[in-house]
């Protein structure tokens, strides 16, 4: 089939076809945005079956707007062609990085877990189960960021009536043993199948290898995983015990939902780098093969596209079989396979223009269904019935309110704990997005500023657990590092440090890079902060201190006329355990006052004797 625009698209060159479907890359005409252009195959458009999966792959996509899913721009249907328009992301997906041999350091593997399990949660908190997480649905743009795609078969939360039941879709290697038996799919599954893949980018190979599909099913429901250190060294007890647990074959033993598994995630390079020696039990080694360092325009080009766009075997073996056929069959044998109607039914409405996911503010129907002209007053209970469950979704699926969304924020951020504020991030992502007139918008931006510098705070604690230890690190890092430490318990005295630090370094810091600078800025930037954070808990500790020294002065004032030596104690004691603390300088000050005024009386009485 020959394409050449679709919608606002120029249709490019095919780079990638599957099973149902097949991705070219598209320039939109107006505005020269890239894109990845998915269309469904013509044969199958006629059959329900796989233009009912099509069309619930458009809206699992409207319902989601994450930094880690790629992003629908608009859907259509033209010249009896079905097809959206997605972002184009440019690189390599984590399976062709496999393939490619090259071995992920787990640091890497810890950030893109992390990354993942949030767009997990993004998409279970919308009711949407993704069921086919593999590392070819993970896409890796030459930025670095690695995004969810290809949610053919995702489903909607008690939607059972995509596939037939006891049929298998989704990818063997990283299937749940539930999903493996054909039992319902959950979001536990999802997690699963992600724990599969940390497993494959850490070991260079998925938990199960088999020669035969049903083989393959049977591992997957009964076999235990060799743990990953059989295959690599060097990885945290701590992170191999989080990817083992996501692989435990009843769902109820896997970690509860991508909540606590982004908890987790996020606290390993604390944990790590407050335990004893860390750096000892990570063994040194360089990546296989480094990313390379000038694609060619041709690769820069490349979108990436999961194994149901590019080779389709997977799905084609673990569909239905009355399905398999059709997906296996060649285009002009369609007409035969479906009784000879191999075209759309005339009655079924099309679309015969693009239509942008923003002016359907991602929700409401994605392409219209066939309808038919029966008319009676049953049809008429049953189109009022649906008019009110109608508006009932479109209220649910209305986007929460400024106020909604800052009230949440706000309760989190009020724990004044990292992992509460972490737990906000999609909703301080949507408040800025959505309110960006909100009087609220600088408080807000605060706290993603925070989050921000959390997360560099952390990828600088990963980057001394790896490769060289410390050595790895630039000695503006390493003195910020030690600060951090230090201020868990003496602030005081980590404030001093930071504020040296930040003289040293602070005005045109030398730097051999470009990366160098950019590290030497952020490292700055976090240990301001820090420094701020610290200031704010020593002066909150400070109002306590100064109230409780003031109480024990005023004790010992009243002591010293009938138990002078107890009250000379309480005055002693307070010069040498707060002598050297400027904040107490004054209570200080007031001690060895009332002790000099001691001493001058016992003087004075010793000289009357």
């Amino acid at each position: 089939m020959s394409l050449e625009k679709l919608g606002p698209y120029k249709i490019g060159r095919q780079i990638g076809r599957g099973g149902m479907g097949a991705v070219y890359a598209a320039t939109h005409e107006e505005t020269g945005q890239l894109a990845a252009v998915k269309i469904l195959i013509q044969h199958l458009a006629p059959m329900s079956g796989f233009r009912d999966r099509f069309v619930a792959e458009i809206e699992s996509l409207k319902r989601l707007d994450h930094p880690n899913i790629v992003k629908l721009y608009g859907f259509g249907e033209q010249d009896d062609v079905l097809f959206y328009a997605m972002e184009f992301v440019a690189g390599t997906s984590l399976e062709e990085e496999l393939r490619a041999g090259r071995r992920f350091n787990w640091p890497e593997v810890v950030q893109f877990g992390l990354d993942m399990a949030k767009a997990l949660k993004h998409a279970h908190d919308h009711g949407i189960i993704h069921r086919d997480i593999k590392p070819a649905n993970l896409l890796l743009s030459t930025s670095g960021i690695v995004k969810l795609s290809d949610f053919g078969i995702a489903r909607l939360f008690g939607n059972s009536g995509m596939t037939a039941d006891g049929s298998l879709l989704g990818t063997a290697e990283y299937m749940a043993p539930e999903q493996a038996e054909g039992k319902p799919v959950t979001p536990s599954c999802d997690l699963y199948s992600l724990g599969g893949v940390l497993y494959a980018l850490l070991a260079g190979r998925p938990p199960f290898r088999s020669k035969s599909l049903p083989e393959m099913l049977q591992l997957q429901r009964f076999a235990v995983p060799e743990p990953v250190s059989t295959f690599v060294s060097g990885i945290p007890a701590e992170f191999e015990r989080i990817v083992m647990r996501l692989l435990e074959k009843e769902p109820e033993r896997r970690l509860p939902d991508a909540t606590v598994l982004i908890r987790q995630l996020f606290a390993l390079p604390e944990i790590l780098s407050t335990a004893a020696n860390p750096a000892k039990g990570v063994a040194a080694r360089e990546r296989a093969e480094p990313r390379r360092a000038e694609p060619g325009p041709s690769d820069s080009e490349v979108a990436n596209v999961n194994a149901a766009t590019r080779t389709a075997e997977d799905e084609v073996r673990l569909a239905p079989a009355h399905e398999r056929t059709l997906l296996t069959a060649a285009p002009e044998q369609a007409s035969d396979l479906t009784g000879g109607d191999a075209k759309p039914s005339a009655n079924r409405p099309t679309l015969a223009s693009f239509t942008p996911v923003d002016a359907q503010a991602r929700r409401g129907p994605a392409i219209g269904k066939t309808s038919s002209s029966f008319f009676s007053w049953q049809t008429l209970l049953l189109l009022l019935a649906l008019v009110a469950l109608v508006g009932l979704g479109s209220w649910y699926v209305q986007p929460p309110s400024a106020d909604a969304l800052f009230q949440r924020i706000q309760e989190r951020a009020a724990d004044r704990d990292p992992d509460r504020l972490l737990d906000a991030e999609d909703d301080i992502r949507q408040f800025l997005d959505r309110y960006p007139n909100d009087p609220r918008q600088e408080t807000v931006e605060s706290y993603a500023q925070a989050l921000k510098l959390q997360r560099s705070n952390r990828r600088i604690m990963l980057r001394q657990l790896v490769v060289g230890g410390k050595a790895s690190l630039l000695p503006l890092e390493r003195e910020y590092l030690a600060a951090v430490e230090l201020g868990q318990r003496d602030p005081e005295r980590a404030i001093q440090r930071l504020d040296s630090l930040l003289a040293l370094y602070g005005k045109q810091a030398p730097a051999s890079t470009a990366a160098d600078s950019a590290r030497t800025d952020l490292c700055l930037e976090l240990a301001r902060a820090e420094r701020d954070r610290l200031m704010q808990q020593v002066a909150s500790r400070v109002l306590e201190q100064q109230a409780w020294l003031a109480e024990r002065l005023h004790f010992a004032a009243e002591l010293a006329p009938h138990d002078p030596a107890a009250a000379r104690a309480i005055w002693q004691a307070i010069v040498d355990l707060y002598g050297d603390r400027p904040a107490l300088a004054n209570q200080v000050k007031q001690a060895r006052d009332e002790l000099e005024k001691a001493t001058a009386v016992d003087k004075g009485a010793s000289k009357s004797e």
